[in-house]
């Protein structure tokens, strides 16, 4: 529950029933008043992760499940039935991690996403198990979205990521015969201006 490093302020964990991290808090968040919270999905991967002001925290599974338009910050995910809203006092996000299904598109976050429409794509294929989205939160204070699309072998083929400054990458990659990559792609938007 406890490290103690050489050198270094101590660093306190909290753990959920299932012997994950729910909350931890290091030096530079102490100093700030902060904890940083760990959510997980039904299968145990890391869905949200960002910082609170406070919690309250006397067991149970740090989890959430994905089927809201808004949720937690807005992410469409929701807290796990045992736990209550004011567990987590003054949410901020700093990632989000979305699997197997492309629902996240219609979350109230993506909403916020200037690009939305050219992340959305036709091909939703063998997602089973992949991440399929992730949302970022840069230190100004910027969302940056990504969303990756997989093809019937489940091998990704296409992935769209913004950047700062209102930049959109579509990344696309072709396979061999054998399953190998064999060339990637890039195209840059920028400004509703296409560049190779």
């Amino acid at each position: 529950v406890k490290k103690i490093l050489p050198g270094c302020e101590y660093i306190q964990y909290w753990y959920d029933d299932a012997d994950r991290v729910a909350f931890s808090q290091d030096a530079t968040l102490r100093s700030k008043g902060l904890y940083r919270f760990m959510l997980y999905d039904n299968l145990g991967r890391t869905a949200v992760q960002g910082t609170c002001r406070s919690f309250v925290f006397s067991g149970g599974l740090a989890k959430v499940n994905l089927g809201s338009s808004s949720g937690l910050c807005g992410t469409g995910y929701t807290q796990y039935t045992s736990w209550s809203n004011e567990t987590i006092n003054s949410p901020e996000i700093e990632t989000v991690t979305y699997y197997d299904s492309y629902d996240f598109l219609s979350t109230e976050m993506l909403g916020k996403c200037s690009d939305i429409a050219m992340l959305r794509m036709q091909q939703y294929e063998n997602a089973n198990s992949m991440v399929t989205g992730m949302v970022k939160r840069t230190s100004t204070g910027e969302y940056l979205y990504t969303a990756s699309y997989y093809n019937r072998k489940g091998q990704q083929c296409d992935e769209l990521s913004t950047y700062p400054g209102g930049v959109l990458i579509h990344k696309s990659i072709d396979y061999s015969f054998t399953g190998k990559p064999i060339s990637e792609h890039f195209i840059l938007y920028k400004n509703e201006v296409r560049e190779k």
